[in-house]
């Protein structure tokens, strides 16, 4: 699904910079467990269905100083299978399984520390990819769908103070999920919905121990809100057998994850 993007990808690296302003570059490994947390809504607001479940997943980043700004370039993949509860298009209940694949790559900016504000600006632009396959089981079949978004974020970094070889740190984001996209894959050909734009939050913490001037490892937890708003309709006369239009509709995703990431700086 995803080697297209990554051979154009193998340059971009993934996870958070450590900021302590003594080297000039990192690269740095994370490697997450990620509760993924999706929800869709009908349009009176009642609960359509629901995906949870726990993913593994790695990020590569590689950070060095702009002048005294910090740039960020970052790759992360996830994949795994999670559970899905929910109901068929006839209304009865449904339980199945959910092959989940998430692709993000982009750049961050992390503008100087000053001694007037005791935050750091982050603004950041991350093109995201979703595989999402329901699976077929109990004869009721399944639907395989991409989604594809950019996503933009405004923040802010704090730091503790180091101590012990170590410091607390925080990161704080608004993102605005911009031009999203679903393509569902159809036998007699495949159709393109256009989901709402809509904003989210992003919070990211955890402490850092300097080993020696070159390593680092860092411990974090994240957790991330945004949603997609209801899509366009289209008609279609390939959609389970039946000619009918189709909408995609209101959906949330809570998601958060815990994640070990061990740095080299040079």
């Amino acid at each position: 699904m995803f080697k297209k993007h990554l051979s154009c990808s193998r340059l971009i690296l993934a996870s958070y910079f450590f900021s302590a302003n003594n080297y000039a570059s990192s690269l740095e490994v994370m490697t997450s467990l990620y509760h993924f947390n999706y929800k869709e809504f009908d349009t009176t607001g009642e609960l359509l269905d629901k995906e949870t479940g726990f993913i593994p997943g790695i990020k590569l980043q590689y950070s060095t100083s702009l002048k005294h700004d910090e740039i960020s370039l970052y790759m992360s993949i996830h994949d795994g299978q999670v559970d899905y509860s929910g109901e068929t298009q006839n209304g009865t209940p449904h339980r199945t399984k959910t092959n989940q694949q998430l692709f993000k790559a982009g750049v961050q900016l992390k503008s100087r520390k000053s001694s007037a504000f005791p935050a750091r600006l982050l603004f950041s632009y991350t093109y995201n990819i979703w595989d999402r396959d329901i699976l077929t089981t109990n004869n009721v079949l399944g639907l395989h769908e991409r989604y594809t978004w950019d996503e933009f974020s405004l923040g802010l970094n704090f730091q503790g103070d180091i101590n012990s070889n170590s410091f607390y740190w925080a990161d704080f984001s608004t993102l605005l999920i911009y031009d999203p996209k679903m393509l569902v894959y159809l036998e007699n050909g495949n159709k393109t919905l256009r989901l709402g734009v809509n904003i989210g939050v992003r919070l990211l913490a955890g402490k850092t121990w300097m080993i020696n001037n070159s390593n680092s490892f860092s411990a974090s937890l994240s957790t991330e809100y945004f949603e997609f708003g209801r899509s366009n309709s289209i008609f279609t006369d390939d959609f389970f057998g039946q000619s009918v239009f189709i909408t995609e509709p209101r959906s949330e995703s809570f998601h958060s994850s815990m994640n070990i990431a061990y740095s080299y700086h040079f």
